[in-house]
């Protein structure tokens, strides 16, 4: 299991080189800043508003799911950052096969 998490990682550390339309630097100091401030809420709208955006690119949902289960697992809800990782996994692998 932690062999599959640290892969899914590695894959998404590395596409985060293509091309994105959020500036995921600035969202994810936006995140941190949040989420220092204690306001899980804002970050988890936030992120919510990227993922259901119908303009947003597969990389850009695949980098908001990936801080919501960085979100998640601060919080020690587990389950649900599985569910982020896994999700930021395939928007990942769909990202990179709209690129070929």
């Amino acid at each position: 299991m932690k062999n599959i998490i640290w892969f899914m990682m590695f894959f998404f550390v590395s596409i985060t080189v293509f091309s994105q339309t959020i500036d995921y630097k600035e969202l994810a100091k936006e995140i941190e800043q949040n989420n220092l401030a204690l306001d899980y809420k804002s970050s988890i709208v936030r992120l919510h508003r990227i993922i259901s955006d119908k303009n947003s690119e597969n990389i850009d949902k695949s980098n908001a799911y990936y801080l919501r289960y960085q979100l998640f697992k601060r919080l020690a809800i587990y389950s649900e950052a599985l569910d982020n990782l896994e999700e930021a996994f395939l928007f990942g692998l769909k990202s990179v096969n709209r690129q070929q």
